[in-house]
This record gives C-alpha cells, sequence and structure tokens, in this order.
C-alpha cells in the first residue's frame, strides 16, 4: 500500500508538471501569435505610412488651402454670372395689378366674341306677315279657340 500511494503522488507530481508545462506552450503559442498580429499590423502600417507620403509628397496643407481659395473664387464668379442672367430686363418686370389683368381679360374676351358674332352666316330671316292668314274653313267648323284666335289677329291688322 505504502508503494502505491509513492507512486500516486509521484504520478500526481509528474501530472502537475506536465499540465505545467501545457499552460505554458499555450501562453508561449498565444504570444508568438500576437507578436505574428502585431508584425502584420507594423507592415501594414508601413505600407500605409509610404503610401500616404507617396500622396502628400505634393500635397500641402498651403497648396489645399490655395485651392479652396480658388475654389471659392470661382464659385463666386459663377454665382455673379448666373444672378447677372437672371436679372429682369427693363420693362419686363413691371408688375401688374389683378384688376387691370382682370380688366384685360375681359376686354380680350369681349373682342373675342364680337368677332365670332361678325364672322357668324348672315343669312336673311323670314319676313314677318303683317295680315292675318285668311281661313277658308266654314265658320261652324271653328273651335272657340280658333274663333279667338282669329279676332286676334283680325285686330291687329
Amino acid at each position: 500500500v505504502g508503494g502505491a500511494v509513492k507512486k500516486r503522488k509521484l504520478y500526481e507530481k509528474a501530472l502537475d508538471v506536465l499540465d505545467k508545462q501545457l499552460m505554458n506552450l499555450r501562453t508561449q503559442i498565444e504570444t508568438l501569435e500576437n507578436a505574428a498580429v502585431a508584425k502584420e499590423v507594423f507592415d501594414h502600417q508601413k505600407v500605409y505610412a509610404a503610401a500616404m507620403k507617396g500622396i502628400h509628397k505634393d500635397l500641402t496643407t498651403d497648396k489645399v488651402e490655395e485651392q479652396m481659395m480658388d475654389v471659392q473664387e470661382q464659385m463666386d464668379i459663377h454665382n455673379e454670372i448666373q444672378d447677372a442672367l437672371t436679372q429682369s430686363l427693363p420693362g419686363a418686370g413691371e408688375e401688374l395689378d389683378d384688376d387691370e389683368l382682370f380688366a384685360e381679360l375681359d376686354e380680350m374676351e369681349q373682342e373675342e366674341m364680337d368677332q365670332q358674332l361678325l364672322e357668324t352666316d348672315q343669312t336673311p330671316l323670314p319676313s314677318v306677315p303683317m295680315t292675318a292668314p285668311k281661313i277658308n274653313q266654314p265658320a261652324a267648323a271653328l273651335s272657340e279657340e280658333d274663333e279667338e284666335l282669329a279676332k286676334l289677329m283680325a285686330d291687329m291688322s
């Protein structure tokens, strides 16, 4: 029994040592991976810095500010041209009163109606008879209304 306990303690100690070594290896692997990532970041930053230097080689803040002033000046010139082109010509921008506009519209409509009346076909109307028509029917055959009509027509002539 004493040998088994001793053996067990040796195995536990060996297991503990192996566990610590495994932990150290995992830590070293993680550190190595982090170092590789850091190296990759560093290399990319070098490429970025070189690219930015190439871009900014002929680009300075003074040049950018000068160009921005040129752009602003051109925009101002453009706006002045637009303003000049959109100005009203003399007499073109007169404000008219609504009453004046409606009166002018009424006048134009009246002229158009007068013109249409003048252009209508002027066929002569039939003449109105001045005497009552003579009825050749016997007096007995006339109804009361016909008799009254005949009297009115006779009175009118």
